[in-house]
Protein backbone atom coordinates (compact mmCIF):
# COMPACT_ATOMS: atom_id res chain seq x y z
CA UNK A 1 0.00 0.00 0.00
CA UNK A 2 1.54 3.38 -1.00
CA UNK A 3 -0.72 6.99 0.01
CA UNK A 4 -0.28 9.27 -2.36
CA UNK A 5 -1.37 12.66 -2.31
CA UNK A 6 -3.65 11.32 0.72
CA UNK A 7 -4.90 8.69 -1.71
CA UNK A 8 -4.08 4.96 -0.46
CA UNK A 9 -3.13 3.11 -3.62
CA UNK A 10 -3.20 -1.21 -2.81
CA UNK A 11 -2.37 -3.80 -5.14
CA UNK A 12 -0.68 -4.14 -8.52
CA UNK A 13 -0.65 -0.01 -9.35
CA UNK A 14 0.58 1.01 -5.75
CA UNK A 15 4.20 0.49 -6.96
CA UNK A 16 3.86 2.50 -10.01
CA UNK A 17 1.52 5.44 -7.83
CA UNK A 18 4.37 7.78 -6.94
CA UNK A 19 5.19 8.06 -10.96
CA UNK A 20 1.70 8.20 -12.00
CA UNK A 21 1.49 11.22 -9.82
CA UNK A 22 4.47 12.78 -10.67
CA UNK A 23 3.46 12.35 -14.36
CA UNK A 24 0.20 14.66 -13.31
CA UNK A 25 2.27 17.45 -11.53
CA UNK A 26 4.59 17.71 -14.65
CA UNK A 27 2.26 17.89 -17.28
CA UNK A 28 0.24 20.68 -14.65
CA UNK A 29 -2.95 18.76 -13.79
CA UNK A 30 -4.76 20.89 -10.69
CA UNK A 31 -4.16 19.68 -7.14
CA UNK A 32 -8.44 18.44 -7.69
CA UNK A 33 -8.09 16.89 -10.77
CA UNK A 34 -4.93 14.77 -9.39
CA UNK A 35 -6.31 13.52 -6.88
CA UNK A 36 -9.65 12.48 -8.93
CA UNK A 37 -7.64 10.60 -10.64
CA UNK A 38 -5.35 9.14 -8.03
CA UNK A 39 -8.55 8.22 -6.81
CA UNK A 40 -9.25 6.24 -9.77
CA UNK A 41 -6.17 4.97 -9.77
CA UNK A 42 -6.48 3.22 -6.42
CA UNK A 43 -10.17 1.78 -7.31
CA UNK A 44 -8.60 0.59 -10.93
CA UNK A 45 -6.06 -1.10 -8.43
CA UNK A 46 -7.95 -3.00 -6.39
CA UNK A 47 -10.45 -4.19 -9.21
CA UNK A 48 -7.31 -5.79 -10.67
CA UNK A 49 -6.25 -7.41 -7.35
CA UNK A 50 -9.63 -8.53 -7.33
CA UNK A 51 -9.65 -9.99 -10.66
CA UNK A 52 -5.97 -11.83 -10.05
CA UNK A 53 -4.70 -9.29 -13.01
CA UNK A 54 -1.71 -7.45 -13.20
CA UNK A 55 -0.63 -3.89 -14.09
CA UNK A 56 1.23 -5.35 -17.21
CA UNK A 57 -2.24 -7.13 -18.41
CA UNK A 58 -3.76 -3.38 -18.73
CA UNK A 59 -5.69 -3.32 -22.10
CA UNK A 60 -8.78 -1.97 -23.38
CA UNK A 61 -10.76 -5.08 -23.14
CA UNK A 62 -9.66 -4.92 -19.47
CA UNK A 63 -10.11 -1.45 -18.54
CA UNK A 64 -13.71 -1.95 -20.75
CA UNK A 65 -14.63 -4.67 -17.74
CA UNK A 66 -13.47 -2.28 -15.14
CA UNK A 67 -16.02 0.28 -16.60
CA UNK A 68 -18.27 -2.19 -16.96
CA UNK A 69 -18.47 -3.12 -13.38
CA UNK A 70 -19.41 -0.05 -12.13
CA UNK A 71 -15.64 1.13 -11.54
CA UNK A 72 -14.70 4.32 -12.21
CA UNK A 73 -18.27 5.84 -11.85
CA UNK A 74 -18.97 9.10 -13.60
CA UNK A 75 -15.39 8.68 -15.51
CA UNK A 76 -14.82 7.91 -19.01
CA UNK A 77 -11.97 5.27 -20.28
CA UNK A 78 -10.28 8.22 -21.67
CA UNK A 79 -9.58 8.98 -18.25
CA UNK A 80 -7.08 6.97 -17.64
CA UNK A 81 -4.74 7.38 -21.12
CA UNK A 82 -2.44 9.33 -19.08
CA UNK A 83 -2.09 6.09 -16.75
CA UNK A 84 -1.30 3.83 -19.68
CA UNK A 85 0.95 6.47 -21.35
CA UNK A 86 2.94 6.37 -18.23
CA UNK A 87 2.71 2.39 -17.74
CA UNK A 88 4.18 2.26 -21.18
CA UNK A 89 6.99 4.66 -20.58
CA UNK A 90 8.10 2.81 -17.60
CA UNK A 91 8.13 -0.58 -19.66
CA UNK A 92 4.77 -2.44 -17.88
CA UNK A 93 2.80 -1.87 -21.34
CA UNK A 94 3.90 -2.75 -24.78
CA UNK A 95 4.31 0.43 -26.86
CA UNK A 96 2.52 -0.98 -29.84
CA UNK A 97 -0.93 -1.74 -27.95
CA UNK A 98 -2.80 1.52 -29.19
CA UNK A 99 -5.91 0.07 -27.88
CA UNK A 100 -9.23 2.12 -29.20
CA UNK A 101 -12.28 2.70 -26.14
CA UNK A 102 -15.45 3.90 -26.67
CA UNK A 103 -13.78 6.26 -29.54
CA UNK A 104 -10.90 7.43 -27.21
CA UNK A 105 -7.42 6.09 -28.13
CA UNK A 106 -5.11 5.00 -25.23
CA UNK A 107 -1.82 6.14 -27.21
CA UNK A 108 -2.95 9.85 -27.56
CA UNK A 109 -1.52 12.26 -25.48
Amino acid sequence: MLGVGRIEVDGPLAACAAGIEGALVAQGYREDSSRALMRLVAELSRWLARSHLGAEDLSGAVIDRFFAAGGGSSRHPGSLRMVVAHLRSKGLLPPESAVGLGGWCLSRG
